[in-house]
């Protein structure tokens, strides 16, 4: 879809994108009989599946080919570069380089199966997306794009350190993980009532700093004292206390693939107990001795008793009385007032929080927006109709009311 504009502005597109699984037997639940009764079998299983990715406007219809002569000019400017999602592209291509495109990127199949081409996924969006905004900007360098992707989750994946309450701890420390700095942009949203230490202008720090403070200092966690900011300061080991925990799964395959009894392209689905057995049989420990420890705070996560505290938005006094998810009242009903997820995940940055994909679509110089699923009717190239869920959808099950006889 593109819209008019004025002669000093360069014209929007509106360019749409979804994926669907086209499996082998999907249309096999039903069978011709013969005049003798003979039928052929069912097959058990659904068969192959084959997954389609495609982009479509517009301005380049479904799938847009592309010539040779393309190709070559697009594949020139993307000679010697890398890709932005470099983590994306060593997954998906096994390198951080631009490969030569040799086919238009604007479908993309993919046989699906562990033991074929793998499963469609984020890092496979990231890049995909990335060889079609070369495509285009190579193709209609005057125009620009905005990019339209539904909430499913290859699409709708946090950016590192993104600002995410599911992702904190209550107290500092322990596995959560890294979110970025943040700045205060406002009072109304950022700032609560309960005598804040942060003020409109300020970068709010999401993790302690990594420099050991001053011994005189008492910067530190608020909910501990002045001593024993001081003593936790760095982590500390008890040797007397010594626990022997199973390793994970993702422990086992590093073991396993180190000592090269399975390769980094085994597609195998193993099970833990089917990796233990592997492990043992070669003489590979499958469990851990880890030291108790208690954590420090110095480089650490802050976590959300902290934050919320910076912000002024919980009684620091009282403190004692948040918890991290809402409480039940009598009647059943949830109770959020004390619920430090609730509390900072109303913060306009927490909510307002852009997607990998957003935040990629920036750099790339376009935009990304997210639409409700199975909301279009009509899709922007003429004759092209998209049917939701709810409304004329034939593989959707019927009703009894639909369905019985009358």
């Amino acid at each position: 879809m593109d819209f008019g504009h004025e002669s000093n502005s360069p014209p929007l597109e509106f360019i749409g994108q979804d994926e669907c699984v086209f499996f082998q037997n999907l249309v096999c639940s039903k069978k011709w009989v013969g005049s003798n009764g003979e039928r052929p079998l069912l097959p058990k299983s659904e068969g192959d599946g084959v997954m389609l990715s495609a982009f479509q406007s517009r301005l380049t219809g479904f799938g847009r080919e592309m010539s040779t002569d393309e190709l070559q000019k697009v594949n020139e400017q993307r000679l010697n570069k890398t890709y932005w999602d470099e983590e994306a592209a060593l997954e998906v291509l096994k390198s951080t380089s631009k490969p030569p495109l040799t086919a238009s990127p604007f479908v993309r199949k993919l046989l699906i199966g562990i033991n074929n081409e793998g499963y469609w996924n984020s890092n496979h969006m990231a890049v995909k997306f990335e060889d079609v905004v070369d495509c285009l900007k190579v193709l209609y360098p005057i125009h620009e794009f905005v990019f339209l992707f539904d909430h499913s989750q290859g699409h709708n994946r946090k950016r590192k350190g993104a600002l995410d309450v599911n992702n904190m701890n209550v107290s500092f420390g322990g596995k959560q993980e890294r979110l970025r700095d943040t700045i205060i942009q406002n009072f109304e949203g950022y700032v609560g009532r309960y005598s804040p230490l942060l003020s409109v202008g300020d970068t709010q720090r999401m993790n302690w700093s990594n420099e050991e403070p001053p011994e005189e200092s008492t910067e530190g966690p608020f909910n501990l004292s002045v001593q024993e900011r001081r003593k936790r300061r760095s982590t500390q080991l008890l040797d007397e206390n010594v626990n022997n925990k199973p390793k994970t799964k993702k422990e086992l395959t590093t073991d396993l693939q180190r000592e090269g009894i399975i390769s980094k392209e085994d597609r195998r689905g193993y099970t833990v107990k089917e990796m233990q057995k592997l492990a043992g049989d070669h003489g590979i420990a499958i469990s851990k001795s880890e030291q108790k420890k208690i954590t420090g705070w110095v480089g650490e996560p802050k976590g959300l008793l902290q934050v919320a505290r910076d912000r002024g938005f919980i009684d620091h006094i009282n403190h004692h009385l948040y918890s991290a998810n809402p409480k039940k009242n009598p009647d059943g009903t949830l109770n959020a007032e004390k619920s430090l997820r609730s509390i900072v995940g109303q913060c306009t940055d927490f909510q307002n929080e852009l997607t990998h994909l957003q935040v990629m679509a920036n750099e790339l110089k376009v935009q990304v927006m997210f639409t409700p699923r199975w909301q279009v009717r009509e899709s922007s190239i003429p004759g092209v109709l998209r049917r939701g869920a709810t409304e004329g959808n034939p593989f959707r099950k019927r009703g009894r009311e639909q369905t019985s006889k009358t």
